[in-house]
């Protein structure tokens, strides 16, 4: 290829398949190619979702290191979209797989061939990369299916087999929310949908002291500081050092002949820049370690420490008075769930705008302030019950799982309604809305262009939200025979 006109190629990987892709870069840029790939080219404080828009915007190609780890993850699944829906410009991307450790494929790269990545066969795989970029690039298909030159593809998996689908009942589980083949890293916390949690059994205790970070969070953070500061005066996108919360302990109750729960939540105070330094979880440390590894449990997610909990979002399913379940598509601008579809409204604690004083925020009003703020939705025009708290175990964050029943306003009222004007409209790019029944929201759920792109949230929320119009009983004999009727089609 010449190299006055380099091919340009995005890598997308998972951190922990770091050195397998450092590895795969050194060989295509050996080979002639421009590489993108993020530890080089990110600096630290920098917007992810801007740079990385930015540079699959620039790119010709995304090589996509489809592992155990990456379909898993929230940044792999957000970049292979962004390429492949062309989320960013009318430009589209041509997106190439590579498969390590015999993964199944994600549902929306199944129809595309692949080759097998591991570090014996980096060399040879990069050079059959070169040469089928080169023959798109050079020919100028930029709408020609990707992977011409890539002739392996696996068959599908038997559906007895040990990489079989999961099962079709929709379950929640220590280790996410599962629903047949959709999968979050949600761990519902308390609350099963058929039982709220009143507002006056929703406690909050304020510890007025400020979490106190180790040493190298602390560097991060000050890394973080600057950045920020920098672009701020440069006149470029920056982050604003917000005042948050950090939960800092979490105890549940039963209370009453009808044991009705009630819960209590101690919080720390943190602030924004805080919560990004902890949140580069896959970064490592001096001693090659790093925040995950060190800081966090799998298997008992609600002891970390507080620095590694200075996130707690409120999400609400807004159900309008004609029944219908709203959805929201977050904007690229958000620092969370960036372009992907989410409950109606999403917001976090903010202790500059939920606490008075020293009077600790209230999570119901929290909640309230979202859908104000997003939806221009009065309190006195809908009903919010607290269905359930969380913790997304992959990024450690915590939240809370609120339906809001409209008194009068219909779907289409409410778009209307957002459409002129809203004070925090840019945090989404879209509405949409279906019939709130069972058989439409799990269908829409499971649909295949949705599947990938629900934020962490969203699916439990909304099936939690089904349960308690619906019932439990109702609702899993439904989606288990809905599952199956998707499975043998």
């Amino acid at each position: 290829m010449s190299s006055e006109n380099p091919v340009s190629i995005f890598i997308s990987y998972s951190h922990t398949d770091r050195s397998l892709a450092r590895l795969l870069a050194a060989e295509l840029e050996s080979g002639g190619a421009r590489v993108w790939i993020d530890e080089g080219e990110l600096r630290i404080g920098d917007s992810l979702v801007e740079r990385i828009s930015e540079a699959i915007y620039e790119v010709d190609f995304l090589l996509a290191l489809v592992s155990p780890t990456s379909i898993r993850s929230g940044w792999c699944q957000r970049e292979i979209a962004l390429a492949m829906n062309g989320q960013i410009s009318n430009k589209k991307i041509k997106v190439l797989p590579l498969c390590i450790e015999n993964v199944v494929m994600p549902p929306t790269l199944r129809d595309r061939v692949y080759l097998d990545l591991n570090e014996d066969c980096v060399g040879s795989v990069a050079d059959k990369v070169l040469r089928d970029v080169r023959s798109h690039h050079e020919a100028g298909t930029s709408r020609s299916a990707p992977g011409a030159g890539i002739q392996r593809q696996r068959p599908a998996p038997d559906s007895n087999g040990p990489n079989n689908a999961p099962p079709p009942s929709p379950v929640l589980t220590p280790q996410g929310f599962r629903l047949g083949p959709l999968f979050t890293d949600l761990l519902i916390v308390e609350g099963d949908g058929e039982h709220p949690i009143p507002e006056h059994s929703a406690r909050i205790i304020l510890d007025p002291q400020f979490v106190n970070l180790p040493d190298e969070l602390a560097e991060w953070r000050e890394e973080i500081e600057a950045e920020q500061a920098r672009r701020r005066n440069e006149g470029l996108t920056h982050f604003w050092n917000g005042l948050r919360y950090a939960v800092a302990g979490f105890s549940v109750t039963r209370v009453g002949v009808d044991e009705e729960p009630e819960i209590f939540l101690r919080l720390k105070n943190a602030d924004y820049f805080t919560f990004l330094a902890a949140q580069q979880l896959d970064r490592e440390f001096r001693d090659g370690s790093t925040p995950r590894s060190r800081y966090l449990d799998p298997e008992d997610p609600q002891n970390a420490p507080d620095f590694m909990c200075c996130s707690f979002g409120v999400n609400v399913a807004v159900v309008s008075a004609d029944n219908k379940a709203i959805f929201a598509r977050r904007s690229a601008q958000v620092g969370s769930g960036a372009l992907l579809w989410n409950s109606s409204v999403n917001e976090a604690i903010s202790r500059s705008l939920d606490s008075q004083g020293r009077k600790p925020p209230n999570l119901f009003d929290v909640a309230r302030r979202g859908i104000s703020e997003e939806l221009a939705i009065h309190s006195n025009e809908y009903g919010l019950e607290l269905l359930a708290i969380s913790i997304d175990v992959n990024k450690q964050q915590w939240g809370a799982l609120f339906l809001a029943s409209l008194n009068r306003l219909s779907a289409h009222e409410v778009v209307e309604r957002r459409s002129r004007g809203v004070p925090d409209k840019w945090e989404n790019t879209a509405l949409d809305y279906e019939e709130f029944q069972i058989d439409p929201v799990i269908k829409y759920l499971l649909r295949p262009d949705r599947i990938n792109d629900w934020a962490t949230s969203a699916a439990p929320l909304f099936y939690l939200s089904l349960v308690r119009r619906f019932g439990r009983a109702s609702v899993e004999q439904r989606s288990t025979q809905i599952i199956a009727g998707i499975d043998s089609a």
